[in-house]
C-alpha cells in the first residue's frame, strides 16, 4: 500500500512539472499577469465547489485571520507563479523546476531552524547541507555544463557553414541572460517555501481546504489587479484562441493539494516531498526532450542525467530520509 501512496506522491509531483509548462505556454498567449489570473482564477471555482460541497464550515474562518496572513496569501503565491510563467519559456521547465527545488529546500531548512507559525524546528544538520550542495551540483550539471557543451557544439557545426563566428558571437549573451533567470528562479523557489508556511498559518483558521481556497482566490483576485496595471488586461483579448489544455494548470495544482492533504499523515513529509519533488524533475526533463507545449526543447543526455542523479540524491538528503 505504501507503495502506491509513493506513486501517487510522484504522479502528483509530473502534474506540477505539467503545470509548468502548460503556465509558461500561457503566458507566452496572454501575458504574464493574465496567465497567472486565469490559472489562479479556474483553481478558485474548482475549489470553492470542493469547499461548498465537503467543508462549507471552513469559508467564514478566513475572516477571523489577521491581515498579515491575507497579504501573504494575496500575494507570496503570486509572485510564485509568476516568476515560473516567467522563466519557464526561457530556461526550459527542467532548469526551472531545479532552481525552484534549490530555493525551496533551502528556504525550508532556514525555516525549520526557526520553527515560524508553531512548525516543529528541526535543526540543520551536516547530511541537509550536503543535500543543497548535491541539488546546487544537480544544476550546474542540467544546465550551466549541458548549455555550455551544446554552445560549444553548435559553434563547430557551424563552423563548416561559415556561421561559426556568428554563434561564437551570441553565445555569451544567451549564457548571461539564462544566468539572470536562474538568479531570479532561485528566489522564487524560495518563495515557494512562504506559500506553504502562510497556508500552514491560515488552516488554523480555516481548515486546509479552506486555506486553498482562500489562497487560490487572493492570488486570483491579485493577478486580475496586475494585468490591469501593468498591461491593461490585454492579453484577454487572447482567451477565445487559447488551447483547452492552457486552461487545466490550475486542476494538477489541486491535485496536488488533495495528494499532500491525503498522503502526507501515511508517508510523513520527507517521503512525500521526496516522490513528489522527483516526479516533478523528472517530468520536466521529459517535457524539455520534447519540446512539449511550446517549450524550449534541450534534449536529455549523460550530462542532464547525472546532474538529475544528483538532484534526486539532494532531495533524499535534505528530506531525512538518511
Amino acid at each position: 500500500m505504501t507503495v502506491l501512496y509513493l506513486l501517487w506522491a510522484l504522479s502528483a509531483g509530473c502534474g506540477s512539472g505539467f503545470q509548468s509548462g502548460i503556465n509558461g505556454s500561457l503566458g507566452k498567449k496572454v501575458g504574464i499577469w493574465e496567465a497567472n489570473a486565469i490559472n489562479m482564477s479556474v483553481g478558485s471555482l474548482i475549489l470553492l465547489v470542493i469547499v461548498i460541497v465537503f467543508a462549507p464550515g471552513e469559508l467564514a474562518g478566513m475572516f477571523a485571520a489577521p491581515l498579515a496572513i491575507w497579504l501573504i496569501n494575496a500575494l507570496l503565491p503570486t509572485c510564485s507563479l509568476t516568476g515560473n510563467i516567467f522563466c519557464a519559456p526561457r530556461l526550459g521547465t527542467g532548469t526551472t523546476a531545479i532552481c525552484q527545488a534549490v530555493g525551496s529546500f533551502t528556504m525550508g531548512l532556514i525555516l525549520d531552524a526557526v520553527g515560524l507559525f508553531g512548525v516543529v524546528r528541526v535543526s540543520i544538520n551536516p547530511m541537509r547541507v550536503i543535500g543543497i550542495g548535491c541539488m546546487i551540483v544537480g544544476l550546474f550539471f542540467v544546465h550551466i555544463l549541458y548549455h555550455r557543451n551544446r554552445l560549444a557544439k553548435e559553434a563547430q557545426e557551424a563552423v563548416s557553414d561559415g556561421g561559426g563566428a556568428a554563434v561564437a558571437a551570441a553565445a555569451p549573451a544567451a549564457t548571461d541572460s539564462r544566468a539572470a533567470f536562474m538568479a531570479l528562479m532561485i528566489p522564487v523557489g524560495a518563495l515557494g517555501a512562504l506559500v506553504s508556511l502562510g497556508q500552514t498559518a491560515l488552516r488554523s483558521y480555516t481548515g486546509a481546504w479552506g486555506a486553498n481556497f482562500w489562497s487560490f482566490f487572493l492570488s486570483a483576485l491579485t493577478g486580475i489587479v496586475m494585468s490591469f496595471v501593468m498591461n491593461k488586461g490585454k492579453g484577454y483579448k487572447e482567451f477565445k484562441s487559447l488551447k483547452p489544455y492552457q486552461l487545466i494548470g490550475g486542476l494538477f495544482g489541486i491535485y496536488g493539494i488533495f495528494m499532500a492533504v491525503t498522503v502526507l499523515p501515511i508517508l510523513g513529509t520527507a517521503a512525500m516531498l521526496v516522490a513528489r519533488q522527483s516526479g516533478t524533475i523528472l517530468i520536466t526533463m521529459v517535457i524539455d526532450h520534447f519540446g512539449l507545449m511550446s517549450m524550449p526543447k534541450y534534449k536529455f543526455n549523460s550530462i542532464r542525467a547525472t546532474g538529475l542523479g544528483f538532484m534526486i540524491l539532494g532531495i533524499v538528503f535534505v528530506s531525512g530520509l538518511i
